[in-house]
């Protein structure tokens, strides 16, 4: 059975929204290993990118100082999220009002150690 049961998802997911919406850098950056694989279409947009396949705090730190200068109204509505093992799935509104489904795996310790974001 995985440490990462219903009551640390309710509480992970709620503090993640509250970290991202009151754009709180160093709350989001402790919810990430150092080193994580990431896939968005958005944030190689945001930093200039053809693909990425790979970032760490410092790139995640680089994109959300970006969001949140260029986007100062950024909320994420959540729409759903569901829950299986070591990963979880939510689907959400982004800032420019794009359904997005972002799939998080985490390791046992509680850290994001990948991720991928559907638009």
């Amino acid at each position: 059975m995985s440490r990462l049961n219903a009551d640390w998802q309710r509480t992970f997911v709620d503090e993640w929204l509250s970290a991202w919406n009151k754009k709180d850098l160093e709350k989001i950056l402790s919810f990430y290993q150092d080193s994580f694989a990431m896939s968005s279409t958005f944030v190689c947009e945001c930093l200039e990118i053809r693909e990425l396949l790979c970032i760490g705090k410092k790139e995640l730190e680089i994109f959300c100082k970006y969001i949140f200068a260029n986007y100062p109204e950024y909320v994420i509505c959540l729409v759903a999220s569901s829950f299986k093992g070591e990963s979880l799935t939510l689907h959400y509104y982004d800032c420019l009002s794009r359904l997005a489904t972002e799939t998080m795996q985490f390791s046992f310790d509680g850290k994001i150690k990948n991720s991928i974001v559907y638009y």
